[in-house]
């Protein structure tokens, strides 16, 4: 399936003023979209890919403290992340004759968090927008 794609979008998120200045053509992945889909599908992986790039590196039992979750759940959402490849595991630590391994976005969580904030950032209206609301209330 081919879907425009566009090279740079035209938006404002923050202090970034981007401008769009070409549409092309791209193949859309089906497994990748699949993929977003099951790395946002909960706040928690979210808000691990939030804190990853906030952090830089983090492990499991640190993002459970810093979320007030049990170890556990955190680890099922942090393996699920990893296997899609939005996160990579960068260093393993011994401690207490366990492994503590730690955790980095990677770019493909770079490029799921730039699409969420682009998808969720504010759109100005068509100038004809209040227009075309008036006239679909009246008919």
């Amino acid at each position: 399936m081919l879907a425009p794609a566009v090279s740079t979008l035209e938006y404002t998120m923050g202090n970034c003023e981007c401008s769009c200045s070409t549409v092309r053509p791209v193949e859309i992945d089906t497994v990748q979209v699949l993929n977003i889909s099951k790395a946002t599908r909960h706040p928690l992986k979210i808000a691990t890919l939030l804190r990853l790039e906030e952090v830089e590196r983090a492990s499991p039992s640190e993002l459970a403290q810093n979320f007030e979750q049990s170890v556990g759940v955190v680890v099922y959402h942090v393996n699920t992340l990893a296997h899609l490849g939005a996160i990579k595991e960068v260093a393993i630590v011994p401690v207490r004759g366990a492994a503590e391994h730690f955790y980095s976005l990677d770019e493909f969580g770079e490029a799921i968090l730039l699409a969420l904030r682009f998808a969720l950032s504010p759109w100005p209206k068509p100038p004809d927008w209040d227009d075309n609301e008036e006239r679909a209330a009246e008919s």
